[in-house]
């Protein structure tokens, strides 16, 4: 928006918009550093200010006056809020870099260690979950660390699920076990049940080794008390190649990481190049997810899982069929089975 100040007439050209010119012409009237005669020049400069517009990367490009040079980070932020409004949020990007750094624009990686590390047997621990995301594989990995993978117990709430679930927590709680409940959102009329169960947990009655875990959607209906009373942590897909990247390779055991493929020097240097590969590609087709139907026709949930599954049948007929590398087998069981068998429009799959 602008001030409502008077503005001055816009020159001749189709491609700036009133708003635009409004933008440009009250940075003009700041009239102090970079601003001075700063819509005359415009005026003055606008063929190259056009090519600035046209830009695939206008924050890149070499601005008229070498303006940019002179600029501070929110000053050029500005004026891409002028010129090019969809490149507002890079150039506030900018401003994050240069005052705080660069840890502030990437989001942590997920830490179930630290998580756990803090938590006692009488505090629920929440998975605030978002579309497509799944927090059961890094569970998975984390019970098998502290040897709680034979001593968990996994119910996946629905209909007439809530017996099952309320079984497993007894149980739980006498043995010292995990218990882990998923998808509470979708047993609403359970839900006041848990709120009494929890309420009624004391450390004193519990094993230290207990603990209960709990995934769900954002609902109205999920135990406000529950919640407080809770460790709660949101889950959502990593956003970008480097974010989702990441996010595989800091979930993966350093010691199943070292042994895969140490049958043979040439094993383990095939095994780590392929499992670059289907990281990527992992992250790759999740990616194309944000792009609507010229991303994928039907809005696929990839998960986590699939790319361990992957990542597991690539270690495995990796070691088992040294010094060969059966390209057929892990291409059917990647693309047609693990992946594939999730695509089911015609025009996302490749003849």
């Amino acid at each position: 928006g602008t001030t409502g100040a008077n503005i001055r007439h816009r020159p001749e050209a189709q491609w700036l918009v009133d708003a635009s010119w409004a933008r440009v012409s009250e940075l003009g009237d700041l009239n102090k550093g970079p601003w001075v005669g700063f819509s005359d020049n415009f005026i003055a400069d606008i063929d190259q200010w056009q090519h600035i517009f046209d830009s695939d990367d206008p924050i890149k490009e070499k601005w008229p006056r070498g303006l940019k040079e002179k600029m501070t980070p929110l000053q050029r932020s500005l004026v891409l809020l002028a010129v090019r409004t969809d490149q507002t949020i890079k150039g506030l990007q900018q401003i994050i870099d240069a005052k705080l750094g660069k840890e502030f624009l990437e989001p942590p990686s997920f830490n179930l260690d630290a998580v756990y590390a803090d938590s006692n047997n009488c505090t629920p621990l929440i998975f605030v979950l978002s579309s497509g995301a799944d927090p059961m594989a890094e569970l998975i990995r984390l019970a098998t660390k502290v040897d709680m993978l034979e001593r968990k117990a996994a119910v996946s709430l629905g209909q007439g699920q809530g017996p099952k679930a309320e079984a497993a927590i007894k149980e739980g709680k006498e043995q010292g076990m995990w218990v882990i409940l998923q998808n509470c959102h979708l047993s609403v009329s359970w839900m006041p049940r848990l709120e009494a169960i929890v309420e009624e947990l004391d450390p004193e009655k519990l094993a230290p080794e207990f603990r209960l875990w709990l995934s769900a959607m954002p609902s109205n209906e999920f135990p406000v008390s529950v919640l407080q009373n809770g460790s709660k942590m949101t889950v959502e897909p990593p956003k970008g190649l480097k974010s989702n990247l990441l996010r595989a390779y800091t979930g993966i055991e350093e010691e199943w990481f070292n042994e895969a493929g140490a049958v043979s020097k040439d094993c383990q240097k095939s095994f780590r190049k392929m499992l670059f590969g289907l990281f990527f590609f992992h992250a790759l087709i999740q990616e194309r997810c944000n792009f609507g139907p010229l991303g994928w026709n039907i809005q696929y949930q990839f998960s986590e899982q699939d790319r361990q599954i992957c990542a597991d049948q690539l270690k495995i007929f990796l070691q088992e069929s040294d010094p060969i590398i059966p390209y057929k087998a892990l291409c059917y069981t990647c693309s047609e089975c693990n992946y594939g068998g999730r695509g089911t429009g015609a025009g996302d799959r490749v003849p």
